[in-house]
């Protein structure tokens, strides 16, 4: 049986539809409906939570070195965020944005919706 400590962090009643620490590992990044938050993954502390969309994210990707965060969703945007949550810039895509990643050599982003690949 695994020894390891459980660690636990009450919600509200939205779910958490993504969640995927940094390289680092020192934070969780949560996707709950239109909202990106930030834990400190060794202590399930909320570090920062940000409204990012009015429609629900549903994908989102950080850069190796943690500098660039990267979410799509409904809204059918692609936003590019520092590791502060300050918005960089934004694309569009024609349908909802379903997947989404950073290359780690340079950084640039692929995203794609139903019908349609962008690279960046």
């Amino acid at each position: 049986m695994n020894q390891n400590k459980i660690a636990s962090l009450q919600l509200n009643k939205s779910p958490i539809y993504k969640c995927i620490y940094s390289k680092s590992g020192q934070y969780l990044f949560l996707i709950q409906d239109n909202k990106f938050i930030i834990l400190l993954s060794d202590e399930l502390k909320v570090k920062m939570e940000k409204k990012l969309t009015q429609n629900n994210i549903r994908c989102i990707d950080v850069s190796l070195d943690g500098t660039r965060i990267v979410v799509g969703g409904n809204d059918k945007y692609v936003i590019i965020l520092t590791n502060k949550l300050e918005a960089l810039t934004k694309y569009a895509h024609n349908k909802p944005v379903d997947c989404i990643t950073i290359n780690p050599l340079n950084k640039s982003i692929a995203s794609s919706s139903i019908d349609e690949l962008k690279i960046l």
